[in-house]
């Protein structure tokens, strides 16, 4: 045993140098998808002395437009330290998931080798889960982490619960190791609730144990199933509801028969992903497929379920690894609740993927049986070379996707061109690169996207009614209006997109449209409301803001553009009760902030304007735009020096501010000319 310790310690080098040639690109990527909701806009990760408040029900039951929150405290703990480390840069974050992963591959080898005692079987699959390219998604996703830290910490709980229960000799169980697990177990759970799965995987190892032993471990077992229903209960109990997503289908919508075929489906899928990892994409297609041909996988699944048990049986560590692989993945099959915008995902198979390599690493080393004895170790060396390789190389090459947006949702489009997820957001990064033409051919396909998608959910909803199926027939309908909202979304784009191109009448139009199915939805009333103010029809844009803020009163965007508004018409005071009213709603708009302080300095009263400029630099002292607003005050007030460096510091920060740079010349033109400011 010494000696298999002495190899495993020799062995990390090795361990930590595939995962650096894997997914060493991972470090320069940037901020994705959720990471802006989840990360960056999350005001509560801003302060460590927040802390507590990741642990108070009030904090996971404040409603969140457009998503249900899960109750996972210990993450949100996680992401602020995080928040504290690197701030808002995410390579910090990067080599923060890409140090889990490799700590993750590390903790694995011991374990396995822990409840096996073999060397090789432990090397092959801490290899192979290093370098395997479906943890992609989760090692170059920084709000991955929480699932990098619920495997470390789940892992952890496992090995200290092995070593107290497998006594060795002793009379006791020793109780600090175990106190120790249970206490891993309970983060774990509070990183993510993927760690519920930990229990089955020690009843597993459990029954593996000769008989005298097996029943006093199952026993042991007992507090780790107490502390999954407790989590449980207080994931439904805390969970925000918020506005839902419309996204998920709850399983009690669902006749048992189609809920266990979609779940049989689920897993199938995931099987392949693990198996021939070449068509990797952060949205992956959830393909129809014949019944028969269900019927045919099912009937090879639950074979391959019997092989398990038949390992198992026989304390072979295939059979550990085949049946832990199948039931980790239970959580995130879709049994319980069925999200159709996402029902496949990468990240969620980073548990089941150690059982899957464990199973790979078990047959290689059997397999390595076939050479001589003298040659076994070449052999196991030879056959796990050939199936580390070509995976880290994949690896590589998809980590490389993820190194920029464009190429992330470009690849996306490529292997899932029927959803609208991966179109939209390709969207935008040609939106934020200028590229108008492209930005609206994205749009219009995903926009055909949405009402092909939504068809059919109403479709499935009028069969489902026509059966007597109202439950069904309702989740769907709700799916299908979630849809109708990305719609109206995408709608608002394509008018941003016509009122830059200088086409205001069909922007109008695509607002107005958006407003008429969906008169909440703001970001088409500010469109409505800029378009307007642009034509100098000041009165249509007063009234297109009281019109949204009839629907949304305390849109803060909405009273910052009605401000504005009256700005442009120099009524000066009324701007100033719109701004007062847009900063009630967010102290924290930047915007509404730096255009109080205009109206201020136009109405005279420079003093107030200076306050609350230093009010706002307060909330963000590294803010160019602050700095720009400062300069636009000064130039108002006639002190062109001030304003000179107040855009001077704008440009410290941000050395690439055309709109800065501009004023910046203009302003140093007239200093020199000796003229009077506007």
């Amino acid at each position: 045993m010494e000696e298999q310790t002495r190899k495993s310690f020799k062995f990390i080098p090795a361990l930590l140098l595939a995962v650096v040639i894997s997914h060493g690109g991972s470090v320069t990527g940037p901020f994705v998808w959720d990471d802006f909701f989840v990360i960056t806009q999350n005001q509560a990760l801003s302060e460590l002395g927040n802390l507590p408040l990741f642990f108070q029900r009030s904090y996971w039951l404040e409603p969140q437009t457009g998503v249900v929150r899960p109750f996972r405290p210990i993450r949100e703990a996680f992401f602020t330290i995080e928040r504290a480390m690197f701030g808002l840069r995410p390579t910090g974050w990067h080599v923060t998931n890409l140090v889990l992963h490799a700590t993750n591959a590390v903790l694995l080898l011991f374990l396995l080798r822990r409840l096996f005692g073999s060397f090789a079987v432990a090397a092959v699959s801490s290899l192979l889960f290093a370098v395997h390219p479906i943890h992609v998604e989760v090692v170059s996703w920084a709000k991955n982490s929480g699932e990098l830290l619920a495997f470390l910490l789940a892992m952890a709980a496992i090995l200290l619960y092995v070593s107290a229960v497998d006594k060795k000799g002793k009379r006791s169980v020793p109780l600090l190791p175990y106190l120790a697990s249970l206490i891993f177990f309970l983060l774990a759970l509070g990183c993510k609730e993927s760690a519920a799965a930990l229990p089955v995987l020690l009843a597993l190892w459990a029954t593996m144990l000769p008989r005298g032993r097996r029943a006093e471990a199952l026993l042991w077992t007992v507090p780790f199933w107490l502390l999954s229903f407790v989590y449980a209960a207080a994931q439904v109990s805390l969970t925000s509801s918020g506005e839902s997503s419309g996204f998920t289908i709850v399983a009690g919508h669902v006749n048992p028969i189609d809920r266990l075929w979609v779940s049989g489906k689920t897993i199938y899928l995931y099987l392949g992903m693990l198996s021939v990892p070449i068509h990797l994409t952060p949205l992956q297609i959830f393909p129809p497929t014949s019944r028969w041909l269900m019927t045919i996988g099912f009937i090879g699944g639950a074979m391959i379920a019997a092989l398990g048990v038949f390992w198992l049986l026989r304390r072979r560590p295939e059979g550990f690894a085949l049946i832990w692989c199948i039931l980790a993945m239970g959580p995130v099959a879709n049994l319980v609740a069925m999200n159709t915008g996402r029902p496949l995902a990468e990240q969620r198979m980073y548990l089941p993927s150690a059982g899957f390599c464990l199973l790979l690493a078990g047959l290689v080393v059997r397999a390595s049986g076939a050479f001589r004895s003298r040659y076994r170790t070449a052999g196991v060396c030879i056959l796990a070379g050939i199936m580390a390789a070509p995976l880290a190389l994949m690896c590589a090459r998809y980590t490389a996707v993820w190194s920029n947006r464009l190429s992330l949702w470009r690849h996306g489009v490529r292997h899932s061109p029927t959803l609208t997820t991966p179109r939209n957001q390709l969207a935008n990064q040609y939106r934020d690169r200028g590229q108008r033409e492209l930005e609206e051919a994205e749009t219009s396909l995903a926009f055909g996207r949405i009402n092909q998608q939504a068809g059919i959910l109403i479709q499935h909803a009028r069969t489902m009614r026509e059966q007597g199926k109202n439950d069904e027939a309702d989740a769907y309908f709700r799916a299908a209006a979630q849809f109708f909202r990305s719609q109206w979304q995408l709608l608002t784009r394509m008018g941003g997109i016509m009122r830059k191109r200088g086409k205001p009448q069909e922007a109008i139009n695509c607002f107005e449209n958006a407003i008429q199915g969906a008169p909440t939805y703001v970001p088409a009333h500010e469109g409505l409301a800029l378009t307007l103010m642009e034509l100098q029809k000041f009165e249509e844009a007063e009234k297109a803001c009281l019109r949204g803020l009839k629907v949304a009163p305390s849109s803060a965007i909405l009273h910052n553009v009605l401000g504005n508004v009256y700005a442009r018409r120099g009524e000066f005071d009324e701007a100033q009760a719109e701004f007062e009213a847009a900063i009630e709603a967010d102290a924290k708009f930047l915007d509404a902030r730096c255009n109080l302080s205009l109206a201020l300095a136009h109405a005279g009263q420079m003093q107030e304007a200076e306050r609350e400029l230093e009010r706002t630099l307060q909330i963000a002292p590294e803010s160019g735009v602050v700095y720009r607003a400062a300069a636009q005050v000064y130039e108002v007030a006639g002190q062109l020096e001030a304003a000179i460096e107040a855009l001077q510091k704008a440009l410290v920060i941000n050395p690439d501010d055309a709109d800065a740079k501009a004023m910046l010349k203009e302003l140093e033109t007239k200093h020199a000319d000796g003229q009077p400011s506007r």
